[in-house]
């Protein structure tokens, strides 16, 4: 590798998206000015790493304050074509049948205003329904010529909201639904999204890559990524049959050290925020640390920004499987990874390796890989949402993560000084709309600048040798 050059990979969320759409508002939001500059630099360049003709990567020069970046985008939204109202049906039997006090508070004025309609049409079928029946032709078709233009407008109303919401919810509801009539569109998305990440990672040009999902893009991200882990947590750089060094492997066992203190800050209730910062301080170490035992591992941070994900329990739990008994058999991960236990009341998140052993003698202590769901262990997510307000001046479909996915994720609630980000539901697509914002830590822009972290030649000139020729 001639030159640094970081990775990010960014995932549309739901609705019917246009190939580039969101790639082009996200680089306007994610890319700052050169320092002495007014604006941003950067150029539409081949996307050769896509199988999609329609995509194009954008490129980031490199300055005196951050690496080259090239940015991609993993474009999903025409596998969702045809969606209809009958695969909104399990989404909604979901959110309707449970207690107000089982819904998330952002999410219970939705489930009100559900409930509403449902009750609103049942009411009004048992009252004016008997009143049109057909032995009435008389007061029918006085009904029906002083009504219908009221109806006429009512029905194209209707027709809009259910075409938007099918369009929108749908790819929700069949991405979620492992239906047998899904299987085949999960695998293919999921799929697609591994082979970028793997082609990305073993093109030999990135020293980092960067994972980006927005909405239900952080679903299909979170995805990508335990299936990508799966195949890199066990490759190591094998230990000759003549070294007699030990792997040390000190960052692995700070990184536990700082979990645990993390768990016991969590269970207190207090010291919460400076034991995440020095927990995912060490992560990135470990990172660092994995790359040189030769593991491909290239993925230094997720981002999620409007992420569903804040439901997991209702979204991908259920009453026989909830999110925490997923998390304990390795199907979802946790951040602190979970932990394995081990002989003498012990606890960590990886094991030892014995076909990666050196033969010397006297034997010294194996390598140790990290377990199947542990790639929040070297990976950072941060997760970026505009709150609501009584459950609706906001994003009700986001919010904090942590307290379904563990304390190791920085959640960061944003705001903004325009009025927009207080209608109900329509902040959870301005995300990227307002790049005048960046100076403001708290706004959303400056909250994913800060997460993304491009500015990185410090920490990045640290990497092994034979990384950065």
């Amino acid at each position: 590798m001639s030159k640094l050059r970081q990775a990010v990979v960014v995932i549309h969320g739901m609705g019917e998206q246009r190939p580039m759409q969101f790639l082009r508002d996200f680089v306007a939001a994610a890319i700052p000015a050169p320092d002495g500059a007014d604006k941003a630099t950067y150029y539409s360049k081949p996307d050769r790493m896509s199988e999609l003709f329609e995509l194009r990567r954008y490129l980031a020069p490199p300055s005196a304050t951050h690496p080259q970046t090239e940015l991609y985008e993993y474009y999903w939204a025409h596998h969702m074509s045809g969606n209809r109202m009958g695969h909104l049906l399990p989404l909604l039997k979901t959110l309707l049948l449970r207690w107000p006090w089982n819904i998330a508070g952002s999410l219970r004025a939705m489930w009100a205003t559900l409930w509403v309609l449902v009750l609103g049409i049942a009411f009004t079928a048992w009252k004016i329904g008997p009143k049109l029946g057909f032995s009435d032709t008389r007061n029918l078709l006085v009904g029906v010529g002083i009504h219908a233009s009221v109806a006429t407008l009512l029905v194209v109303l209707i027709g809009l909201m259910l075409s938007w919401t099918v369009g929108a919810f749908g790819d929700v509801a069949r991405y979620l639904n492992p239906h047998p009539q899904n299987v085949a569109i999960r695998q293919k998305i999921r799929s697609e999204a591994v082979s970028l990440l793997r082609r990305l990672q073993s093109s030999g040009k990135f020293h980092r890559i960067i994972v980006v999902g927005h909405s239900l893009g952080s679903f299909v991200a979170l995805d990508a990524l335990i299936h990508l882990w799966i195949e890199c947590n066990h490759i190591y750089a094998p230990l000759g049959a003549g070294d007699e060094q030990t792997p040390v492997q000190d960052k692995l066992s700070e990184l536990e050290a700082a979990a645990e203190h993390l768990c016991a800050c969590e269970a207190a209730g207090r010291g919460l925020e400076q034991a995440r910062e020095d927990y995912t301080a060490r992560q990135r170490d470990l990172w660092r640390e994995l790359r040189q035992y030769g593991n491909p591992w290239l993925v230094t941070d997720f981002v999620s920004v409007g992420s569903p994900l804040a439901h997991a329990s209702m979204l991908l739990g259920s009453r026989s499987d909830p999110v925490r008994a997923l998390q304990e058999r390795y199907e979802l991960p946790r951040c602190p990874p979970e932990w394995e236990e081990k002989k003498r009341h012990q606890r960590g998140f990886a094991y030892p390796l014995p076909e990666l052993e050196p033969k010397s003698k006297p034997k010294p202590a194996p390598l140790r890989t990290l377990h199947d769901a542990a790639f929040f262990a070297p990976t950072r997510w941060t997760n970026i949402w505009f709150p609501a307000p009584m459950g609706l001046l906001g994003d009700i479909f986001a919010g904090p993560v942590a307290p379904e996915f563990g304390p190791g994720v920085t959640d960061r609630p944003v705001t903004s000084r325009r009025l927009a980000r207080y209608v109900p539901v329509l902040p959870h697509i301005l995300y990227f709309k307002w790049p005048d914002e960046a100076g403001d830590p708290d706004s959303a822009v400056g909250a994913l600048r800060a997460a993304l972290e491009l500015r990185s030649w410090k920490w990045a000139k640290a990497e092994p040798a034979s990384l950065d020729d």
